[in-house]
């Protein structure tokens, strides 16, 4: 039963740290007005691909880094107090 807990906080992980470059490259796009990066905004009906890629990921992935790094947190916390508790 811990080895599959281990195994979830490392695909957990992995998937966060995926999120967190995808999201911090989506910054720097906008930042830099790659493409018109920031146009996702203030382009609808007319979005490009490179748009709409960048507003899903910036109003949907920024919100699930935080939630999984507080489900991380949660987790790790859980599983050191349980671990101390045994001894």
């Amino acid at each position: 039963m811990s080895n599959r807990f281990r195994r979830a906080r490392l695909a957990l992980g992995v998937v966060l740290l995926i999120l967190a470059v995808v999201v911090t490259l989506n910054l720097i796009a906008i930042s830099n007005d790659f493409h018109d990066a920031d146009g996702f905004n203030d382009c609808w009906p007319y979005c490009s691909t490179w748009q709409e890629v960048v507003g899903w990921t910036f109003w949907v992935g920024t919100p699930l880094v935080v939630v999984g790094v507080i489900a991380f947190a949660v987790g790790v916390t859980v599983c050191s107090v349980r671990s101390r508790s045994r001894y």
